[in-house]
C-alpha cells in the first residue's frame, strides 16, 4: 500500500507540475490604416485579472498558468477607438492572433486630416512660389533672346499653373473624402493625386470583402474600369494583352494610375502572361489573387521585379 502510495504521489505531482507551467501570449497593437505599432495601449482581461501595455513595437505579452478556454480582452488608448478581441487557449497552446488593428476615434483622426491638410497647402504655396520664380526668369530669358536675337533654350520641368490653383483650391476648400486621405498615406503620395475617389471607394470595398475563389484578377479588373473610368476591357488576360486599345511598354517610369500591368508568373522567363494589375501610384498596385483576395503589392519586391513582363496603356477605349 506504501508504495502504491508512493506512486500516486509521484504521478500527480508531476500531472500538476506539467499543467501549472507559465504559459505566456504575445501579440501586437497595429493603427489599421498606416500599419504603425501602438505604444501605451491598455490591453484588460478582467477574466484573469490581467492588465498590461504595448510597448514602443506595438508588443505586449502576459503569462497565465490557464491551460484551455476563450477570453474577451479590450484594447483602450486615447486616441484610438475601444476594441474587444477573442484570446483562446487549446491545450497549453495560445491561438495565435497576428495583429490587434486600431481605428482612430474623431479627435485623432480629425487631428490628423488637419495636419496633412497643412502640408498639402505648404507643397501648393511652393510649387506657387517656384511658377512665379519661373515666369521672372521666362521674362528675363525673353529679354535677353530679344537683345541677343537667337533662341535661348530653357530645360527646367514645367508647372503649369492651372494644375497648382486647383490644388490650392481643394485642399483649402478640404473637398477630399475619407477615403482618399486613407490611401494617399497607404500610397505616400500627396493627396491631391488622388483625384479619381470612385476608383478607392471601390478599391476599399474590394480589400474589405471576404475572398471570393470564383473570381479572378481579369474579373476583377473588369468590375473596377467600368466602375472608376467607365470603360470596358476584354474578359481574358491575353485578349486584353493583345488587344489593339492596349499600347504596351516597358519602362517603369512612365507608369501612371490606370495603367496595366503584365506578369508571368510561372518563373520560366518567356512572355506568357498569366497575371495582370493595375497601376495605382509610387510603384504600388492593386490585383487580385486567389489566397489574399483584392490586395495592394509593391512592383520593386523581389516577387513582382522578376515576374514583370510588360505595362500597358489603353488608348481610344471609349
Amino acid at each position: 500500500m506504501k508504495i502504491k502510495a508512493l506512486i500516486f504521489t509521484i504521478v500527480f505531482f508531476n500531472f500538476t507540475t506539467v499543467f501549472s507551467q507559465d504559459i505566456q501570449f504575445t501579440s501586437y497593437i497595429t493603427d489599421k490604416y498606416s500599419f504603425a505599432p501602438i505604444a501605451d495601449a491598455t490591453i484588460s482581461i478582467n477574466k484573469l485579472n490581467t492588465q498590461v501595455k504595448s510597448n514602443s513595437e506595438g508588443k505586449f505579452s502576459f503569462t497565465t498558468t490557464i491551460t484551455n478556454g476563450q477570453f474577451i480582452a479590450t484594447v483602450k488608448h486615447k486616441n484610438y477607438i475601444t476594441t474587444d478581441f477573442l484570446i483562446e487557449f487549446i491545450d497549453g497552446f495560445p491561438k495565435e492572433i497576428e495583429n490587434i488593428l486600431l481605428e482612430v476615434n474623431y479627435e485623432e483622426g480629425l487631428k490628423r486630416r488637419r495636419i496633412t491638410q497643412k502640408e498639402n497647402i505648404s507643397r501648393a504655396r511652393k510649387q506657387k512660389k517656384l511658377l512665379k520664380e519661373r515666369k521672372k526668369k521666362e521674362k528675363l530669358l525673353a529679354k535677353l533672346n530679344r537683345k541677343r536675337n537667337q533662341t535661348i533654350v530653357d530645360y527646367e520641368p514645367e508647372i503649369k499653373p492651372k494644375t497648382v490653383e486647383t490644388v490650392t483650391k481643394i485642399v483649402e476648400n478640404e473637398t477630399f473624402s475619407d477615403i482618399q486621405y486613407k490611401y494617399a498615406k497607404i500610397l505616400n503620395v500627396s493627396i491631391e493625386n488622388l483625384s479619381n475617389n470612385t476608383l478607392y471607394t471601390f478599391i476599399d470595398q474590394s480589400i474589405n470583402e471576404a475572398n471570393d475563389p470564383l473570381k479572378s484578377n481579369i474579373s476583377f479588373l473588369n468590375q473596377l474600369y467600368p466602375t472608376a473610368y467607365n470603360l470596358n476591357i476584354e474578359t481574358s488576360i491575353m485578349l486584353l494583352y493583345e488587344s489593339e486599345y492596349t499600347e504596351k511598354f516597358n519602362g517603369k517610369e512612365y507608369l501612371t494610375e490606370g495603367d496595366l500591368l503584365f506578369f508571368n508568373e510561372t518563373g520560366d522567363n518567356t512572355q506568357d502572361i498569366t497575371h495582370v494589375a493595375m497601376y495605382l501610384h509610387n510603384n504600388k498596385f492593386i490585383h487580385y489573387s486567389k489566397n489574399k483576395g483584392a490586395t495592394i503589392s509593391e512592383l520593386d519586391s523581389d516577387y513582382w521585379s522578376k515576374r514583370y513582363v510588360s505595362a500597358g496603356r489603353r488608348i481610344n477605349n471609349q
